[in-house]
């Protein structure tokens, strides 16, 4: 049999963004005839009464079926990478036969199963059903026949369930984002009376104010058997109405640096389309280590070796860096400011425009600024963080014109998440022990979780690849310069750990077998975003203390 797992949206959304994912997935030229076949389908949707996090923390989905058995679906429900209840998993019967499968799905606490539940079915040649599978406080203390027996509603009953019985699958019950798993065959195509075309998800589509909203810029590429990426939200498929909300400005605070243990393993999203694991015999991965074997993902394909490799090393030689570096965004300098304008003040916007100002001081309200304007040297209170701060950005934000380097005008806001693509190798600027330290990232998305209704940013972060070159740039704004023996020393043993480290390609879409890694897979969190007021322009550059 050929099958398909999909991972699916919770939210609801229309059915032309189950068309235009399946068929991004697969290219535009699987779908550019016009796609048509009809798709056997069962889409699980899974629930739960229970308490999160005080009775479970993560739900746990198995799919089996004669003679196979499929990766699993690990959904953490905390944490910064957390999945929103209902769950939803799609199965695609790709010979389109009456193939029978179980799904079992468990209730974890810290790792440890607190409740499970089971059901056998079968798919319905040509039609779409929906199985809902609901995790019930009813069932915590029974205890049913194992094998053919599970709790419903407090009850042990058959596991087995007549798909007769299953209700169809509306156009307008779930959205999709498509991810293949056995490389079996796909059944993409009209769906539900959709609007017959096909969209390339894997590159980021402009659509104009009023039409349909992309599937693109959610980082959508293809998944290799068993992976179920994490990726950014995709865009709501949707028409701008033109209603505006903004500017909104939140300063970046309570960045995480020391990302040691597993947290590394939840921080960040899939950015090559590969699972890779470092125990499998053949790993998949984007590109080939120069010097060791590609660092394991984290969760659903995280890719943050940064986090895993990096921030420990260099921790080891720098333990005060991660102190002093939110000691300064917490007094307010050196802030990154992100402005949000543009947006509907809805949790779905297909269109906004984003910016990154980075401010040279923060400061209370009557605080009075000399006619020169902000500047380091100035001796100024902190801070309050209660909104009414006024952050004073600096001169080297902006480009010709007046526009902020770091920006993007196709920019959207989906279920509450902010997603923007940011230019590449532009400098992120971030406290360091003398000044400013730069970060340059290709592939740079930012992302973040609006809070009531925009009062705040949450669980923000910026991923992408962190080019080799750049990343011993870095060592020179640390004050790592060459020229001194023991900075000689630590730059060598610094580059070893980078070549060693490195998982993914600068240019993405550029690797393949033999081909050599460039870049590190990066992300970098800040756990708040307080708003503030943007005051005027700081007549200084934010510039690191360069290596002589």
């Amino acid at each position: 049999m050929a099958f398909r797992l999909e991972n699916r949206a919770a939210a609801l959304t229309a059915f032309v963004r189950a068309l235009t994912v399946a068929c991004g997935l697969l290219g535009a030229g699987f779908c550019a005839g016009g796609c048509t076949a009809k798709i056997t389908e069962v889409v699980v949707v899974v629930d739960t009464d229970l308490r999160v996090p005080e009775e479970i923390d993560s739900i746990d989905v198995r799919v089996t079926s004669p003679g196979q058995m499929f990766p699993g679906l690990d959904a953490s429900l905390t944490g910064s990478v957390r999945n929103s209840l209902p769950l939803t998993l799609g199965l695609r019967s790709g010979s389109d036969s009456d193939t029978p499968f179980n799904v079992v799905v468990r209730g974890l606490l810290r790792g440890s199963e607190q409740i499970r539940a089971e059901v056998s079915t079968r798919f319905v040649p040509g039609e779409r059903r929906v199985l809902r599978i609901r995790l019930t406080a009813s069932c915590l203390d029974v205890m049913c026949r194992a094998g053919d027996t599970t709790c419903r509603d407090g009850e042990c009953r058959d596991i087995a369930v007549d798909p007769q019985l299953l209700p169809p699958l509306s156009s307008l019950d779930l959205g999709v984002d498509a991810q293949a798993i056995d490389g079996g065959q796909v059944d993409a195509g009209l769906v539900d009376g959709a609007v017959d075309g096909a969209v390339d998800g894997a590159v980021d589509a402009n659509v104009p104010e009023g039409g349909m909203c992309a599937a693109g810029d959610a980082g959508v590429v293809g998944a290799p058997p068993g992976c179920m990426p994490a990726r950014p939200t995709a865009r709501p498929e949707c028409a701008d109405d033109g209603t505006t909300i903004g500017p909104l400005h939140f300063a970046m605070r309570d960045i995480v640096i020391d990302q040691s243990g597993d947290r590394w393993r939840t921080l960040g999203y899939d950015l090559d389309g590969h699972c890779t694991d470092a125990l499998d015999p053949m790993p998949s991965a984007e590109c080939t280590p120069s010097l060791a074997p590609a660092p394991t993902d984290g969760l659903n394909g995280i890719d943050n070796a940064f986090g895993s490799q990096i921030v420990p090393q260099f921790l080891a030689y720098q333990p005060e860096f991660a102190g002093n570096t939110n000691s300064a965004l917490l007094n307010g300098r050196n802030v990154p400011v992100v402005t949000l304008d543009r947006w509907n003040g809805l949790p779905d916007d297909p269109r906004v425009l984003i910016s990154i100002a980075f401010a040279v001081d923060i400061l209370p309200a009557g605080t009075t600024v000399p006619s020169g304007g902000v500047t380091l040297d100035n001796t100024f209170p902190d801070p309050s963080w209660d909104g009414t701060d006024t952050a004073y950005p600096s001169s080297s934000s902006f480009g010709a014109g007046g526009r902020a380097v770091l920006f993007d005008d196709n920019a959207y806001v989906a279920g509450g998440q902010v997603v923007a693509r940011l230019p590449d190798r532009a400098d992120i600027n971030l406290p360091g022990l003398r000044g400013v330290v730069r970060i340059r990232l290709t592939d740079v998305r930012l992302t973040g979780q609006l809070v009531a209704g925009g009062a705040s940013l949450a669980s923000a972060s910026l991923t992408g690849r962190w080019p080799e070159a750049d990343l011993l740039m870095f060592l020179d704004d640390l004050g790592i310069c060459p020229g001194d023996p023991t900075n000689d020393l630590i730059r060598a043993g610094f580059s070893v750990i980078i070549a060693r480290s490195a998982d993914v390609r600068a240019t993405a879409g550029t690797g393949g077998p033999g081909v050599t890694c460039d870049a590190i897979s990066t992300t970098v969190p800040f756990e708040n975003g307080v708003r503030v007021m943007l005051g005027a322009t700081a007549p200084i550059a934010l510039l690191p203390a360069m290596c002589p």
